[in-house]
């Protein structure tokens, strides 16, 4: 295997087809082990991998990356590799949806396409912030703030000693996001764009601005629920992405 996929991704499930492969890549402060559920749930045709990010996961050795462009270095060399196959489409929610338009733009300069690149729970390039920054703040005062703003799943602030392992990553990730000011461009991919109707750090009157970051189709949906609005009835979400999966 290559040196890349062993150290930046996961095979989620492997498909003996190989018809179309899924990458995924994961919202902050989590792994892409926290798709497993979602994988399984996808049509068996799907190659599924998840891309990971320093500082969690088969990557928790290494320094967490706190700007896109640091991440997109990290991470360009495990999706070349997975780009080696059967056509790729990329599902990526919050901050990774950030990084899964930034990896797709960067590859599409390329020549690479992808069928499709979905983009969940992240508000379009050049939206004005809703908030201040609080990646720079003090622990007690970060936490509560990034569980008041549901910029975390719920059930990261259970697990004491899992919260305290992730912690660094999740301040990475956090500034990260804050931090993102992407150049002027578009995919040549169609984009389709999902979000929460009670997500409170993504609108969803925001959510048709990312319509101009694409010269191919676009569509939007809009699901019930908060920022983890696809964990809350994963079934039913995962029929619906395997629906736009399908559609050429």
């Amino acid at each position: 295997m290559h040196e890349a996929l062993r150290r930046g991704c996961v095979a989620l499930r492997r498909s003996s087809a190989r018809s179309r492969r899924l990458l995924l890549f994961a919202f902050g402060g989590s792994t892409v082990a926290g798709y497993a559920p979602l994988a399984r749930a996808l049509p068996p045709d799907l190659d599924v991998w998840g891309v990971e990010s320093a500082g969690r996961g088969t990557r928790l050795s290494e320094p967490p990356w706190s700007n896109v462009e640091a991440a997109v270095e990290g991470l360009l060399p495990v999706v070349r590799a997975l780009c080696d196959g059967p056509p790729i489409a990329i599902f990526g929610h919050s901050m990774g949806a950030i990084l899964g338009y930034e990896i797709a733009r960067r590859l599409e300069a390329q020549g690479a396409r992808f069928a499709p690149v979905v983009l969940s729970g992240q508000r379009p390039p050049g939206a004005r912030p809703l908030r201040p920054p609080i990646s720079g703040l003090p622990r007690e005062q970060f936490l509560q703030a990034i569980r008041a703003l549901g910029g975390a799943a719920p059930a990261l602030f259970d697990h004491l000693e899992l919260l305290e392992l992730i912690l660094p990553a999740l301040r990475a990730d956090t500034a990260l996001t804050e931090s993102w000011s992407p150049p002027t461009g578009f995919l040549v991919s169609p984009l389709i764009v999902y979000g929460g109707d009670q997500d409170p750090t993504v609108p969803v009157r925001d959510l048709d601005g990312w319509a101009a970051h694409t010269t191919a189709g676009f569509r939007m949906r809009v699901f019930a629920g908060n920022h983890f609005f696809f964990q809350g009835a994963l079934a039913a979400f995962a029929a619906t992405l395997a629906s736009d999966l399908a559609v050429p």
